[in-house]
């Protein structure tokens, strides 16, 4: 079912391509605006130059300390104090289109179920560019009050993804997505639905998503909503049922994988640069009769991801104006009215984040964790022997040096080889990844490999006489 919010940008799709009112169509020229809209700037930063009258509310007005996104209720009162009320046409502009800033937040106030709110086309710098003029401070206005009418609809849950038979969208880097993903995504980079910091014109993207059906619902992710709101967003533009979900939400509430690691050990080790064979020996579990899932779910978790950088949403809304939502996002908004999505940082900075192969690593790129209550219990599974992914990585200080596929060579048992003949003397430790079905079972510091400096024939011929000496 296409949610309302999505049937209001489509009547915007229409109205323009009819010559109709333009004024939903959620892009906006920067000649349209005019001085019955609300202009938003909303990242961070404080910029240069303001579009006359612009109200400076960066996205920390979205966020609490403690990393969520503020209460509908809070969002409704900050909303209001900046003078903007649920019926105002608002623009939205910052600093870093690429990141997702105005998308997320766009995502943010369809949510709140704001219908009259559109994204900036080009930013200040196509403003600029077509001799617009600019103030060098924000502008003011009087407090309103703002009522919100959630929607819950535009943001999808673990079981719509799971169950509903929407097509996938995964918005990451590809690397990432060949890392892993949720199984029967594609790969529709954020990049690639702009042109110069611009979201491109109808026909590209059309060629874009010319492999999606229209017919059927499409749900865009990235790892915490920045960049999945980018796609997602221009995935509205072309008319699709598009809604907004993260991998986080995935990862945290996909069933445990349940297979245990056996052994591992590398050979040699210790060893001098050159290549090392690394054997690993896995064997599938079942849950016992007197442990629960949710036990058993709790403890591959613990033990797989090791300290959590990231938490689920904690999220639940009420029932609007008794207006029932059909599917999942109805169940979620019998709960409460009260709605958390936990982020970790600001939307363009993304949180350390642990990846499978066990490295730290910055990504500065948009970031939200999306999902809801009311998921059924994931079911522990395992997998056989063949349809295994199994990977190591090698880690020093902190950072993957090399990733290594091992290939089945018994029942359970996999084997690769590292060439470390560049590897410098010292430590290193694997951490070895199993995947099977968008599922994975990661164990940190699995084995440490030392690497020793060859001896050269001139410390030999010492060594040996040192030897010879002694006795």
């Amino acid at each position: 079912m296409a949610g309302a919010l999505l049937l209001l940008t489509l009547a915007g799709i229409s109205g323009a391509a009819d010559g109709g009112q333009a004024d939903i169509w959620p892009l906006a020229k920067p000649s349209s605006i005019n001085d019955s809209d609300v202009v938003m700037y909303i990242s961070n930063h404080e910029p240069r130059f303001f579009i006359p009258g612009a109200l400076f509310v960066p996205r920390t007005e979205f966020v609490n300390e403690d990393n969520t996104i503020r209460t509908a209720p809070e969002l409704a009162g900050m909303l209001g104090e900046n003078g903007i009320s649920e019926n105002d046409s608002l623009v939205l502009y910052g600093d870093c289109l690429t990141c997702g800033d105005p998308t997320l937040i766009y995502m943010i106030m369809l949510y709140l179920g704001h219908q009259k709110v559109r994204i900036l086309d080009g930013g200040i710098d196509q403003w600029i560019e077509e001799g617009l003029p600019v103030e060098m401070s924000p502008g003011r206005r009087p407090p309103s009050s703002y009522t919100p009418t959630l929607r819950p609809e535009i943001l999808a849950s673990y079981d719509y993804v799971r169950n509903s038979g929407a097509q996938i969208v995964d918005a990451r880097s590809r690397q990432e997505f060949a890392r892993e993903s949720i199984p029967g995504a594609v790969n529709i980079e954020s990049d690639l639905v702009l042109n110069d910091s611009r979201i491109r014109d109808p026909e590209s993207l059309a060629g874009l998503f010319s492999g999606l059906y229209k017919e059927r619902p499409v749900v865009a992710y990235s790892q915490n909503g920045g960049k999945g709101s980018l796609v997602c967003f221009a995935l509205q533009l072309m008319g699709y049922d598009a809604r907004l979900y993260t991998w986080r939400d995935w990862v945290d509430n996909r069933p445990p994988l349940m297979v245990e690691l056996v052994r591992i050990q590398a050979l040699p080790n210790p060893s001098i640069p050159g290549p090392v064979r690394i054997n690993v020996v896995l064997q599938p579990t079942n849950v016992s009769a007197g442990e629960s899932v949710d036990e058993t779910a709790s403890e591959s978790v613990d033990e797989s991801a090791g300290e959590s950088v990231a938490e689920s949403i904690n999220q639940s809304v009420n029932e609007s104006s008794n207006e029932s939502v059909d599917g999942p996002a109805g169940e979620a908004a019998a709960l409460d009215d009260q709605t958390r999505l936990k982020v970790m940082g600001c939307v363009t900075c993304e949180p350390i984040t642990v990846y499978t192969g066990g490295s730290l690593s910055r990504d500065k790129r948009a970031g939200v964790v999306l999902g809801s209550y009311g998921k059924a219990a994931a079911q522990p599974v395992s997998p056989d022997n063949q349809s295994l992914t199994v990977e190591v990585g090698v880690v020093s200080d902190d950072q993957e040096v090399a990733r290594v596929a091992l290939s089945p060579v018994g029942d359970y048992e996999f084997a690769g080889s590292w060439d470390a003949s560049q590897a410098e003397p010292g430590f290193y430790n694997l951490t070895l990844t199993v995947s099977w079905e968008g599922r994975s079972r990661v164990f940190d510091d699995a084995l440490s490999i030392e690497i020793i400096r060859p001896l050269n024939r001139a410390n030999q011929s010492q060594d040996r006489f040192l030897k010879l000496s002694k006795n």
